[in-house]
């Protein structure tokens, strides 16, 4: 799974974005909770004016099977759970969880593991 800015760190306070708006500094890079950002007046690694920050709402990440938002890994819809990068997920119980061992050593639970195949529509 791709890391959205829903997921990502606030570079001030360390604390994921989520749903927060973000504050992203146009000469760094660096994103931030706009609450963070705002009341320093400028972004703590390059001292650019909160001004000149993009103040938005982050992008979130979606569910590849249903299409809903989802918050962490698992999808309250349609409970699909989608690993991140290291092939690791978080159970509902909290513990991590390795796709290649899909049972939860703390709960017992067992992830049964599936592929979403996507046909592209072929010009002939």
């Amino acid at each position: 799974m791709d890391e959205k800015e829903d997921k990502k760190k606030c570079e001030i306070c360390y604390g994921t974005i989520e749903n927060d708006p973000i504050a992203i500094c146009k000469k760094c890079g660096k994103t931030f909770h706009d609450a963070c950002a705002k009341p320093t007046g400028a972004c703590p690694y390059c001292n650019t004016k909160y001004e000149g920050m993009e103040i938005r709402e982050p992008e979130r990440t979606r569910c590849p099977i249903c299409g809903r938002f989802i918050k962490g890994n698992m999808c309250p819809n349609c409970d699909a759970v989608i690993p991140i990068k290291d092939g690791t997920f978080v159970c509902k119980c909290g513990n991590t969880v390795d796709c290649d061992k899909p049972v939860c050593k703390n709960c017992g639970a067992v992830y049964e593991t599936a592929m979403r195949v996507i046909e592209k529509n072929k010009k002939h």
